[in-house]
């Protein structure tokens, strides 16, 4: 008796928690901007060679050219790169010429994720406790009302699992911005 009573706590304290966070729109609330991105404004003697300098960091290491606008007067390339590969890249790129101006934003991604993790351990749990009790229910009434709320923590694991996935995928690519100014030009 005193097991099915301390299972009986354990859930209540679960699905206060589960009432609580389900508020926030399932678990939407938590902000991630993905990997970083960074600017950089470069004076340069040559706009067409420094650009395909840009080319070469991009292609180094793994990367794309996303947009390019290519002018003697000037030039705006953004380049996506792996994100285990920003700060090399970004790093290389202060070689092409003489950094006027930069900048680097976005946020490290793992405190979100570590707190998604555990979300998604106690809904685990939880779905675990109310999947032995449903076995263990006296009457089918019980049964349903069980399964009704099993069927809800399934859809928040499924919310949370989605929003894992979501957010392993947007920290993959990372951005950096480049403008080149020919030095008579400068800005």
């Amino acid at each position: 008796m005193h097991t099915k009573l301390a299972i009986l706590a354990v859930v209540l304290v679960i699905a206060w928690w589960w009432w609580k966070t389900s508020k926030q729109e399932n678990f939407a609330a938590i902000p991630v901007n993905g990997a970083k991105s960074g600017q950089m404004e470069i004076t340069v003697a040559n706009v067409q060679q420094s650009a395909a300098k840009v080319y070469e960091v991009a292609t180094r290491y793994n990367g794309s050219i996303v947009y390019a606008v290519v002018m003697p007067e000037g030039a705006d390339i953004t380049l996506s790169v792996g994100a285990n590969s920003f700060s090399a890249a970004f790093e290389d790129l202060r070689a092409v010429g003489k950094v006027e101006a930069e900048s680097v934003m976005g946020q490290d991604a793992a405190a979100a994720l570590e707190t998604l993790n555990k979300m998604l351990v106690a809904l685990q749990t939880h779905r675990d406790i109310i999947q032995r009790m449903i076995a263990d229910a006296k009457t089918t009434e019980d049964a349903l009302k069980l399964q009704q709320q099993l069927q809800k923590i399934q859809m928040s694991i499924a919310v949370v699992e989605s929003q894992i996935s979501a957010i392993n995928a947007a920290v993959t690519k990372s951005f950096i911005a480049v403008s080149l100014y020919p030095q008579q030009q400068q800005k």
